[in-house]
């Protein structure tokens, strides 16, 4: 019986010391586990930290961004307007007239001269106005206003798109 007993009490010290390790490992991970997860949540509250500047941040540029873009859009508007009415005191509401020569003048006009109260009828050397018709005349301000407008709509946006405050918004 000295061999039975001793060979349980063997086995006895392997079970104790297998479960003994076993718990002990537990312990070891577990201690890590939570090491993990606290570092975890400190990650989580410097992430949620940045991303609540973040939206503040995109926030506060939207908003400046949607100022600058109305500035624009109301210096568009005002450009507009002074364009019309700088083309309706240039261009009046009447017929347009163009300067010819006396030649030509004569072959429009079905007469050798210039109208008596065109400028440059008289003493221009030779120099003459003829009335257009009144469809060409409109077309002809209409084409004035459509390039002065173009030309302002280009001035903006080029200023827009140079403006050193929108550079991120056009990068890629």
């Amino acid at each position: 019986m000295g061999l039975l007993s001793n060979l349980f009490v063997v086995l006895a010290i392997a079970l104790a010391g297998f479960f003994g390790g076993w718990q002990v490992n537990g312990w070891r991970h577990q201690v890590i586990e939570d090491q993990m997860t606290q570092a975890i949540q400190a990650q989580k509250i410097v992430a949620g930290n940045k991303l609540a500047d973040l939206n503040r941040q995109f926030i506060n540029q939207q908003t400046a961004l949607d100022g600058l873009r109305s500035s624009v859009e109301q210096t568009r508007e005002q450009l507009q307007s002074q364009n019309a009415a700088d083309l309706r005191n240039r261009l009046g509401s009447g017929r347009l007239r163009v300067p010819v020569d006396s030649e030509t003048a004569g072959r429009w006009c079905g007469g050798g001269s210039a109208p008596a109260g065109a400028p440059g009828a008289a003493g221009d050397a030779g120099a003459a106005s003829v009335e257009l018709p009144e469809q060409t005349s409109d077309d002809l301000r209409q084409l004035a206003a459509d390039a002065q407008s173009l030309a302002i709509d280009y001035r903006v946006l080029y200023d827009w798109v140079h403006n050193p405050r929108l550079a991120c918004q056009l990068s890629p």
